[in-house]
């Protein structure tokens, strides 16, 4: 308060007020209190007026003829009537038998006194310090608590920004880690769909791999069992050409085309030709069983080169592969036995012929 008003007074000491000597005669405001206050008192001053229609700045001063000394502003309400005021006549702000003018104006209202400062309680000066002294004392500890309040405001202003900040740089922080969790995940989401893309490749180039040896294996299967079974024909074949050369000496053929026939038979069924010269099949054909060690050895699936050992290896072989135990089905059993027939008959063969033991 004191420093609001040592700031108004220096303001109108600037710019050069005049105290007026004569109150106008429009004054509107009635000030009541003490017009002689004792020095080092406290007075209330009550300023009165009609009812104002909208709240009011009202300015309370008191000023001499240097200027203003003392003034308090404050807010009238809309219908309010009077206002209070309290002042302290301290020295060296209010000296003794000086004349003061008391000053309230507002928005259409103004009103004047006069006062004076009686020097009572001067008689306390030889037991106090002097009135310099303490009011310098005051205006010193004024000035203090309203610099600690300053600086207790200026701490905490400062704690609070301190705190926005960290809260900020949390934040910061907080948002971050969220962008970086993200960008991981995003990351890894990314990775497994790579990982879910190549297996499922690689599942697809195995299948593929798995179908083409599955059809690498049947077509070598079926050509292995084309092979085989054109060899059993082969082997069946010469099987039975053995057993026919060996049976057909008392059987009669075909000068002509050298069909099989019957001995009542007398023009051959297949060329048509007369049976009259008729001869048996070592006449016609004995050249021909000298060249059927081959299929011997076809039949025991071996070369013409094949040695003595080999052969005797062969026949225990293959008539181990076609024993009749081995095969459950009564067809199978039949062409096992079929099977050994031919074996034994090619070894007995190629042994006759001196090709084994």
């Amino acid at each position: 308060m004191i420093l609001k008003s040592l700031l108004i007074i220096c303001i109108i000491a600037m710019s050069g007020v005049i105290i007026p000597g004569v109150f106008a005669a429009n004054d509107n405001v009635t000030i009541e209190g003490n017009l002689n206050p004792l020095n080092r008192s406290e007075e209330l001053y009550v300023v009165k007026f009609d009812a104002v229609s909208k709240n009011t700045e009202l300015t309370f001063s008191i000023y001499d003829s240097e200027g203003v000394i003392f003034s308090s502003s404050s807010i009238v309400n809309s219908g309010g009537t009077f206002q209070n005021y309290y002042v302290k006549f301290f020295p060296p702000l209010f000296e003794d038998n000086i004349q003061y003018t008391i000053e309230v104006t507002g928005d259409g209202l103004i009103g004047r006194e006069l006062l004076t400062i009686n020097p009572e309680f001067t008689s306390y000066n030889s037991e106090v310090e002097d009135d310099q002294s303490i009011h310098e004392k005051e205006y010193v500890k004024l000035i203090q608590e309203k610099e600690e309040k300053e600086k207790a405001a200026e701490a905490r202003a400062a704690e609070q920004r301190a705190a926005e900040q960290r809260a900020a740089e949390q934040r910061a922080a907080e948002q971050r880690a969220a962008e970086q969790r993200a960008a991981e995940q995003r990351a890894a989401e990314a990775k497994a769909e790579q990982d879910r893309s190549n297996l499922l490749m690689l599942v697809v180039a195995l299948v593929s791999i798995s179908s083409i040896i599955a059809w690498i294996k049947r077509k070598n299967n079926k050509k292995s069992n084309n092979n085989k079974k054109s060899k059993n024909n082969k082997k069946s074949n010469n099987s039975s050409s053995g057993g026919q050369n060996k049976n057909n000496s008392r059987q009669i053929f075909c000068n002509n085309c050298g069909f099989r026939m019957l001995e009542s038979t007398q023009f051959c069924n297949n060329c048509g030709k007369s049976s009259s010269d008729k001869k048996t099949y070592e006449d016609n054909y004995g050249s021909q069983s000298k060249n059927t060690l081959k299929d011997y050895y076809d039949i025991l699936e071996l070369d013409v080169n094949a040695t003595p050992q080999e052969i005797k290896a062969a026949r225990n072989r293959l008539t181990l592969q076609w024993h009749p135990d081995k095969h459950r089905s009564l067809d199978r059993k039949v062409m096992a036995e079929n099977e050994i027939k031919k074996i034994n008959n090619a070894y007995a063969e190629l042994r006759k012929a001196g090709k084994t033991t």
